[in-house]
């Protein structure tokens, strides 16, 4: 029951968040060694991984950015802090819209967990721009993601390794 109200409360304060337009490196490509970074720090459930990924825009100043930060950085410590230890992360699903839109989802491990954040990358010329990030515990999108699939194991093989009940 904890970990579900835990997940529900990321989910809603993880929402999706744009980071303004002149955040992370322009380049020919999305810049994912930036998003690596923050996740090494959000990971442990550190506050100053947001600090990488939200920088003060013209409409989006220094205090409220800092409150956006705060807002979310709360929740996302607890959360962590519940499935243990962080076991590393890895990219799990990219996704292109047009030429000009790209979604990049990573997956952090957890002792008792994951939780997923996807990043979106906006290319209105010839620059990438980092748009915003989500985070959540839900598995259902990332399998929808995903384009790795696994064979089904042979029904009759699959029945045949279950243990069979013995008589007493």
């Amino acid at each position: 029951m904890r970990k579900s109200i835990l997940v529900a409360v990321i989910v809603v304060f993880g929402g999706f968040v744009y980071a303004g337009t002149e955040t992370l490196l322009r380049n020919d490509e999305p810049d994912l060694k930036t998003c690596e970074r923050a996740l090494e720090l959000l990971g442990k459930g550190e506050r100053s991984g947001f600090d990488l990924l939200i920088a003060p825009t013209p409409d989006l100043k220094n205090g409220q950015t800092a409150s956006l930060i705060d807002s979310q950085a709360a929740p996302l410590r607890n959360h962590v802090q519940s499935l243990g230890e962080l076991h590393g992360f890895e990219l799990v699903a990219a996704a292109e819209v047009g030429r000009s839109l790209r979604k990049y989802t990573y997956m952090c491990r957890y002792e008792r967990g994951r939780i997923y954040w996807r990043f979106t990358f906006y290319r209105a010329a010839s620059d990438w721009r980092f748009e915003g990030y989500q985070f959540d515990g839900n598995d259902a999108p990332v399998f929808a993601e995903s384009s790795h699939s696994l064979p089904l194991p042979n029904r009759s093989e699959a029945i045949a390794e279950q243990p069979r009940p013995t008589a007493r």
